[in-house]
């Protein structure tokens, strides 16, 4: 019964963050008051995830094409070069991000455009007309 709860809530969320573009959900945050800093460092957090992941995966082919994963020997050294790499240029990329703030100005305020949308009557009746049905099937299967 429990599973089914946490399984229930854990697709709900995958839902929302997968089909919501970030900027949006970030716009959210804001709306419900939670604290600049957090929204910022979310953002900054979000971009550089996917920095930091495409430059491992380029690493990781180069690592590949060079034979650095045939033995398990092999393969220890090159994940913990590409680890130590990752590393150094997560840590390069935050240095030259401070500097950027630092010449532009930064106050503590990260500038962000939010535009906010009206709900449609439409989306927000099938949004309404779910939450009942859901609602309707935990209390009927809670008994």
């Amino acid at each position: 019964h429990i599973f089914a709860r946490v399984f229930g809530g854990m697709c709900a969320l995958f839902f929302i963050s997968l089909t919501t573009p970030m900027t949006d959900l970030f716009g959210i945050m804001k709306k419900l008051k939670i604290p600049d800093l957090f929204i910022d460092l979310s953002m900054i957090i979000y971009r550089y995830i996917f920095i930091f992941m495409e430059k491992a995966r380029q690493i990781y082919l180069a690592q590949q094409m060079r034979l650095g994963y045939t033995k398990p020997r092999e393969a220890l050294n090159s994940y913990s070069m590409l680890f130590g790499s990752i590393f150094i240029t997560s840590w390069d990329a935050g240095e030259d991000l401070i500097h950027a703030m630092d010449c532009r100005c930064y106050n503590g305020k990260y500038a962000k455009m939010i535009t906010y949308n009206p709900v449609e009557w439409r989306s927000l009746s099938a949004v309404s007309l779910y939450l009942f049905i859901i609602i309707g099937m935990i209390l009927w299967t809670s008994g």
